[in-house]
């Protein structure tokens, strides 16, 4: 386990902990939001953002106090947050609709073409009544994107912009040739090119060379999270299963080819379990589970590890 200065803050069914890490243990120095199921959590040079069920909680004193800031949300669901390198924070909800805040949450402003879309295409869940919901973003290159839960991928150039499908999207569950599929979970776009997007979805691992346009189905599972190395876009760690929650496993690729099961400590495959999200630790890798639970390998032996073993229903993690 790698020895770092930052606050680490865990998401949960029961709040938010606040973990410190010093000569290779862990110290739980705070627990705060206790009794609220906290969806995501972000920060924008500082400023955490806790998304819940119920709106967005926003702390200024790295997680001691929290205030509640959902002015101009109209949709409380919030299922992913993201704060951009100029401090702007984009919520994605339940049912897909997109906000962004360039006040630190002091108001929220409602892309109001994301909703147009999911009506005019039909957007839903199968687990929900409601239609569709905004699952990740990517805010590292110049482009931004979204990924939508039954229905596609958007992207906008500037972030005052409208959002429009990318061209391998229909915006309906039908996939066409060259295409993406429609149940997108998570989005990650190479720091080695802005034009190489990487789409973990409900029909597998996909990958886009032209920033969305044609895309090519690397691996058909079921997945929702994927790790690509930044130094060669072509080494991916993720996380397949059979469907969901079923059979996951973590794999890995050096050209997109042959694929390697990393169970090194593993009991895997899952049987109800799976790779929820990835979340890189400089120079370890965690794997967050859709039970809750977390993981943690070093790049160098990618030997994994159970973190936080008594912390419960684990959904997010940030670090400041």
């Amino acid at each position: 386990m790698s020895i770092n200065t930052k606050m680490t803050y865990l998401a949960t069914d029961n709040g938010i902990y606040v973990l410190e890490s010093a000569n290779d243990r862990w110290y739980l120095v705070g627990h705060s939001l206790e009794n609220r199921y906290i969806t995501s959590i972000t920060d924008a040079d500082g400023v955490l953002f806790a998304g819940t069920r119920t709106g967005i909680a926003v702390s200024l004193d790295l997680g001691c106090s929290w205030e509640e800031r959902n002015t101009g949300l109209v949709h409380p669901h919030i299922k992913s947050l993201h704060a951009d390198r100029n401090n702007q924070v984009f919520a994605g909800t339940e049912p897909a609709a997109i906000f962004r805040s360039i006040n630190l949450g002091q108001t929220w402003k409602r892309d109001i073409e994301v909703e147009m879309m999911r009506d005019q295409f039909g957007w839903s869940l199968p687990y929900s009544d409601n239609a569709g919901c905004i699952r990740d973003f990517s805010l590292d290159g110049k482009r931004i994107f979204a990924a939508v839960e039954q229905g596609g991928i958007l992207f906008k150039d500037k972030p005052d912009e409208h959002w429009y499908l990318v061209e391998g999207s229909t915006g309906y569950k039908e996939i066409k040739e060259n295409g993406v599929h429609a149940d997108v979970h998570s989005l990650t776009v190479s720091p080695k090119s802005e034009k190489i997007i990487y789409a973990c979805t409900g029909g597998g691992l996909y990958r886009s060379a032209d920033s969305g346009n044609r895309w090519d189905h690397l691996y058909p599972c079921y997945c929702r999270a994927a790790w690509i190395d930044p130094i060669n876009p072509q080494h991916v760690i993720f996380g397949p299963a059979d469907s969901v929650d079923k059979n996951g496993r973590i794999e890995t690729s050096h050209n997109l080819v042959q694929w390697t099961i990393l169970d090194k400590n593993l009991d895997t495959p899952w049987p109800n379990t799976m790779v929820e999200k990835f979340v890189a630790a400089e120079s370890d890798l965690w794997a967050l589970l859709s039970d809750g639970r977390v993981f943690q390998a070093s790049h160098g032996d990618l030997e994994w590890h159970q973190l936080f073993s008594d912390i419960e229903s684990i959904r997010d993690i940030g670090f400041i």
